[in-house]
């Protein structure tokens, strides 16, 4: 064999290992990408759950607000005085709407 035909192995041989480096570091490059990506959705999943946990914290405070609202003197009253109104309105708008 001449000096050509001895090196015509190792090039393919060479190759191949360049080959397969390249198709490894594609695959730790596509990992990569994938856990930076669940790395970023878990860090919005903690955003949403903390603004879901802030938005409840702020509905229980409105509906003890309502709750106070609701049972003070104030508004028993105007519910007993405008209960009559609220029925003759209901009332008018039914048979407005029979015309």
């Amino acid at each position: 064999m001449t000096n050509h035909d001895n090196t015509q192995p190792t090039k393919n041989l060479l190759s191949a290992d360049a080959d397969a480096d390249a198709e490894h570091l594609k695959w730790v490059l596509r990992l990569e990408s994938v856990r930076a990506y669940a790395r970023a959705q878990a860090a919005e999943t903690a955003e949403f759950r903390l603004l879901a946990a802030t938005l409840d914290r702020r509905v229980k405070k409105l509906e003890h607000e309502l709750d106070t609202i609701r049972s003070s003197r104030t508004w028993r009253i105007g519910r007993l005085v405008l209960f009559p109104v609220t029925l003759a309105r209901i009332a008018k708008n039914r048979l407005g709407h029979n015309d």
